[in-house]
């Protein structure tokens, strides 16, 4: 075989939160990443994921599909399309292209935002998320980001919607939502009914059903909300991405939950 100097090593890295993180479907204190690190020549390039079981991946199945990767089917350290030939659509993928682009930033001795030709322009906002907790504990939370533009609020619980009316007391931002598939089609509907926040306040519902309710679900649901017109236009980029997924065989974002 022809040697080349490409390298890569994959190690499992637990991080312990801050407090614990809760959405609709689980729950957990530590976050189990994997942490890819690239190197060409005398350059190094560093990746980060954290797998989702969810998505039937693991930080071995993660760290076993890096160390199996050729990397000398690269064209070089600038061919950062070829990492679509080397990996499926995964966490694993997602990690290899980080550390790609920060090596080959790196090397052209540019920023990451420079090497995508956005260097200079305004950073985009993000947010920061509020996990699900009794609503007096979310809402103190929520102060602590007041000065935050976006809040993405975990839900997909009983009482969520008061909840979210709660944490609107103290924060005055752009709200995303999340449910993570915590909905069915018809608590959708009642949870979307009942909101009385302005379409402009919301900037998207994310997983908002369960993929037990199938794409009839996500269809009841666009077509009730948008019966009600409250939050529709919001909603509607929701339910495409939704039907979007259960139209494949085997949904998998690439890159990691949250």
């Amino acid at each position: 075989m022809t040697s080349h100097p490409w390298s890569l090593e994959a190690e499992a890295v637990e991080l312990e939160l801050g407090h614990r993180f809760v959405i609709a479907r689980e729950a957990w204190e530590v976050a189990h990443n994997v942490f890819v690190t690239v190197r060409f020549g005398h350059t190094t390039g560093l990746g980060e994921v954290s797998p989702a079981g969810r998505w039937d991946e693991s930080v071995g199945s993660v760290i076993s599909q890096l160390e199996s990767v050729d990397l000398g089917r690269l064209a070089g350290p600038f061919d950062l399309a070829g990492v679509k030939e080397l990996l499926p659509p995964g966490a694993a993928r997602s990690a290899l292209d980080i550390a790609l682009h920060d090596l080959a930033a790196k090397r052209a001795g540019v920023s990451v935002a420079e090497l995508l030709g956005l260097g200079g322009r305004e950073l985009p906002p993000t947010s920061v998320t509020l996990s699900i907790e009794a609503p007096e504990v979310m809402q103190e939370r929520a102060k602590a980001y007041a000065d935050h533009p976006v809040l993405k609020m975990k839900v997909g619980f009983d009482g969520d919607v008061d909840a979210v009316a709660v944490i609107r007391e103290v924060f005055g931002g752009k709200l995303r939502i999340d449910a993570n598939e915590g909905w069915s089609g018809e608590q959708a509907i009642e949870r979307l009914a009942a909101w009385t926040a302005p379409a402009r306040e919301l900037l998207g519902i994310e997983d908002p059903l369960s993929v037990l309710d199938g794409l009839s679900g996500a269809q009841r649901t666009r077509a009730a909300v948008e019966a009600g017109g409250s939050i529709a236009e919001v909603y509607r980029d929701s339910v495409e991405q939704t039907r979007d997924t259960f139209a494949r065989e085997a949904p998998r974002p690439v890159g990691s939950e949250g």
